[in-house]
């Protein structure tokens, strides 16, 4: 059902002979059928390999850095219009910077877990 439901949102959100409304409530509703198809996937074949596994240790770093390079390769100082070229160099730059940084973000949460807040 929920692939089904996905794949007319999906379909029907890029009908450019529908009101604009109509085709953004329909991409929101792919969005979200999009995510919830992933999930379900996810529950039936866990995926457990060594890849998930190290980017799993680097989650924090990931998420705390892309934002950060995201910005810098979309600014005024660096332009980078293919948009391939900017996925990849986002997601290694964020991947190297993440491991480089593990280290030190693992020393500072070990030391907020022994200041007690009262």
């Amino acid at each position: 059902f929920i692939l089904i439901a996905f794949l007319i949102t999906l379909i029907f959100g890029n009908f450019s002979i529908l009101p604009n409304a109509i085709r953004i409530v329909s991409k929101c509703v792919s969005a979200c059928m999009f995510v919830i198809l992933v999930v379900l996937i996810m529950k039936i074949l866990p995926i457990k390999n060594v890849i998930t596994r190290f980017l799993g240790n680097l989650y924090l770093e990931i998420y705390l850095l892309h934002g950060f390079f995201l910005s810098l390769y979309f600014s005024k100082f660096i332009e980078i219009n293919n948009p391939w070229l900017y996925g990849v160099l986002v997601i290694v730059s964020t991947l190297i910077l993440a491991f480089l940084i593990h280290p030190g973000i693992k020393i500072i949460l070990k030391l907020g877990k022994k200041i007690k807040v009262k």
